[in-house]
């Protein structure tokens, strides 16, 4: 049996999947892992951090085949377990993953970021900007006007942005599909072309009429290519 485990990315929740888990539960076993980001407590700081939480969890899902469902820092955190468990990950699908180039934030975010500011960086995430809603920018900005919140934010957006891939996807032994935002402004469409070129695996889709966020502005493709993909995994 076949679960699913969807990791978001740095802004990100898992109900941000939960539109493409409704469109995939009837065929597979879901999970949407909390990975905590912005808590505030000062343990998860790097991109290492997060690679041992997932693995820790991870080891309660069982001995299953596990395919790793990545967005943004949650697809760069995807390839490094992957990398650390390849016994038991059967695939992965990254979207808009980091860990090649993106266009992040941790040099250019203000102290005291004001909303305008917040706005208009969510506004780069997505293609249709009536997805910038008032609760993502509310949310974004109450996560960095906490201090030690905006901490936890800054250093991981540094430490993706420090640690490149290059030399280790070409080691990725999992089957990949590369499922991208056409109009992604973050990890814009030549940065997947480079994931396709290095891992040994992979498959790329772009999807059109999207940004970095396929799960949210287009989860009915995102799930259809999802479910494809599941589908063609060889069996083991």
């Amino acid at each position: 049996m076949i679960t699913v485990v969807f990791l978001h990315g740095l802004f990100g929740r898992p109900a941000h999947f939960a539109r493409v888990r409704v469109f995939l539960q009837k065929r597979v076993r879901t999970v949407a892992l909390d990975l905590p980001i912005a808590s505030g407590h000062g343990t998860i700081e790097s991109v290492g951090d997060l690679v041992d939480f997932v693995s820790l969890q991870l080891v309660h899902l069982g001995t299953q085949r596990l395919v790793l469902v990545g967005n943004s820092l949650g697809g760069h955190v995807a390839v490094r377990v992957a990398l650390a468990h390849p016994k038991s990950i059967a695939g992965m699908v990254l979207s808009g993953s980091s860990g090649l180039f993106d266009r992040g934030l941790e040099r250019s975010i203000p102290r005291r970021p004001n909303r305008t500011w917040v706005a208009g960086k969510i506004a780069e995430v997505f293609h249709d900007p009536a997805f910038v809603t008032d609760s993502l920018v509310d949310e974004a900005h109450a996560i960095l006007h906490d201090r030690r919140r905006y901490r936890s934010v800054v250093h991981l957006a540094r430490s993706a942005k420090q640690e490149d891939l290059t030399k280790v996807l070409p080691a990725v032994l999992a089957p990949t599909l590369l499922l991208w935002g056409a109009q992604d402004r973050i990890t814009p469409p030549d940065t997947a072309r480079e994931f396709e070129r290095l891992l040994p695996h992979a498959r790329l889709i772009f999807l059109p009429a999207c940004g970095h966020a396929p799960m949210l502005e287009t989860p009915k493709r995102f799930a259809f290519h999802v479910s494809a993909f599941l589908r063609d995994l060889p069996d083991r």
